[in-house]
């Protein structure tokens, strides 16, 4: 701090806790609206993340088996998804045929 000044010094010490509280708001919001399995699927997808920017920033050495570990878990948090956006809608669907029915004559 005496070398930068008491602001900055300051600054680096709320930076990484304002971080923390917008993810945790964030982790809040989205298990409103989702499931624990959607915030489980986030924290894999944040692992493949890390792990594949390791491979790609720092040289880190990626075994085949590594890769194709990578490469599946990518399909499953996709088929994930997929499974997930078709109930939804389904759901809507299922919905809106039961609100034109109710209004209909």
């Amino acid at each position: 701090m005496e070398a930068k000044g008491k602001a900055l010094g300051i600054g680096i010490l709320l930076f990484p806790g304002a971080l923390v509280f917008f993810m945790t708001a964030s982790e809040f919001a989205l298990l409103k609206r989702t499931s624990v399995v959607t915030l489980s699927i986030c924290g894999i997808f944040k692992e493949v993340v890390t792990i594949s920017a390791a491979g790609i920033v720092f040289h880190d050495s990626l075994t085949p088996i590594n890769i194709s570990g990578l490469v599946v878990t990518i399909a499953s948090i996709a088929a994930y998804n997929y499974i997930k956006i078709q109930k939804m809608r389904d759901e809507a669907m299922e919905e809106a045929h039961l609100t034109v029915e109710e209004y209909a004559p």
